[in-house]
């Protein structure tokens, strides 16, 4: 959950498309992304370019944890600004030039709005894509919110190439203590524990977790909020 709700904050924090690769769970579970991570980049509102040296520099980094290829160079992940996540030209080009080769890959593109497009792509046997949906695991353990490591990680790996945009912009007092107030709610650990076999009134201890995340993102969504309004 900690990496769908890290995918929703750059896509409300960017006025651009930022895009990355997911990294994913294990071989049993190839479609669990369990973070993304950003190389370097150049983003306009319509095109995110990577940095080569910095893409090969993630990929080194990560066989060097132990990482399969399939875990980490399978599944493209970006934002659109506005409502529509439906791929563009370019997307459909950039797709097919890197991922095709592969024996699957996925493209998914998430809106500022919230609306998604997920799409598995089989370049084996005699091909196929096919959209899919996209789900919130619950039940997989995830970390608390980290809003300041996701800026800091937008900030030193994002150029963004757009006139209103002042990335280097001073944090004023009134956004500090409006951002220190939200990370006193979002630094929580929503994560069910699954050695917990204590039940309240015939209910599971994570049958609230519904409530828990939407609690979450609302808490992301207010903080989004008093930066525009701040600005």
């Amino acid at each position: 959950m900690s990496a769908w709700a890290k995918l929703v904050y750059l896509s409300r924090f960017s006025p651009t498309e930022v895009g990355g690769f997911a990294i994913t769970a294990d071989g049993d579970h190839p479609f669990l992304v369990t973070d993304i991570v950003l190389p370097k980049q150049t983003c306009t509102v319509a095109t995110v370019s990577f940095d080569d040296e910095s893409v090969a520099d993630f990929f080194e980094d990560q066989e060097d944890k132990g990482l399969e290829p399939f875990q980490c160079g399978r599944i493209w992940i970006h934002t659109h600004p506005g409502n529509c996540p439906t791929p563009s030209g370019t997307d459909e080009t950039t797709f097919e030039r890197v991922f095709s080769p592969c024996d699957w890959s996925i493209m998914l593109i998430l809106s500022e709005g919230g609306q998604v497009y997920c799409r598995l792509h089989f370049g084996v046997g005699p091909g196929a894509d096919i959209e899919i949906p996209v789900e919130v695991d619950f039940g997989y353990p995830f970390e608390g919110s980290d809003i300041g490591g996701w800026q800091d990680e937008f900030n030193e790996r994002v150029t963004v190439e757009s006139p209103y945009w002042q990335k280097d912009k001073k944090e004023t007092k009134k956004e500090r203590k409006a951002r220190k107030k939200r990370e006193l709610v979002l630094q929580r650990d929503f994560s069910p524990d699954p050695y917990d076999d204590e039940e309240e009134e015939g209910l599971p201890h994570w049958a609230d977790a519904d409530d828990e995340y939407l609690a979450y993102l609302a808490a992301i969504t207010d903080e989004l909020e008093d930066r525009k309004n701040l600005e």
